[in-house]
């Protein structure tokens, strides 16, 4: 998901509450317009929330890992090798 795609997601519902009558087009250029008049840190507040709602994911969801969580392995994919010593952990298990 894009930081746009989660910009319009979050602002979609007020601007259709605002105007029940609008079409999905015209929702959508104003969610555009809106997206175009944020500055750039708050752009990037939203990029910073996809990164890491991405990280958590793919760590709660990393299929190879799993399998070595249950198995008692330490071996992890490289993805979630660099997100535990990103947050200071030491395993995964």
């Amino acid at each position: 998901m894009s930081a746009y795609a989660l910009f319009f997601r979050d602002t979609q519902a007020a601007i259709k509450g605002q105007n029940p009558n609008a079409t999905f087009g015209e929702v959508s250029k104003i969610v555009a317009s809106m997206w175009d008049g944020l500055g750039e840190e708050q752009k990037q507040v939203l990029q910073s929330l996809i990164i890491q709602t991405s990280q958590k994911y793919h760590l709660r969801n990393c299929l190879d890992c799993q399998s070595s969580r249950l198995k008692q392995e330490t071996n992890v994919c490289d993805m979630c090798d660099a997100l535990y010593i990103a947050l200071g952990k030491n395993s995964h298990l």
